[in-house]
């Protein structure tokens, strides 16, 4: 699989996640993953790492 390919396969799992998810609800979610209440009042660079532990979901590839 090309990072093309890669790339719209996730694109659509997380379409899939969310499709019946409203602004709010996305917004609310994010809001209590690590990468925002860690982050959120610094001027500190969000770490790649940090990706791996989001919780509102979980996409394989």
């Amino acid at each position: 699989m090309n990072y093309f390919h890669l790339s719209l396969h996730i694109l659509e799992k997380v379409l899939d996640i969310f499709k019946s998810t409203s602004a709010s609800q996305i917004s609310e979610l994010s809001h209590s993953e690590e990468a925002w209440t860690k982050y959120c009042n610094t001027t500190q660079m969000i770490s790649y790492n940090v990706a791996f532990t989001l919780k509102a979901f979980d996409i394989t590839v």
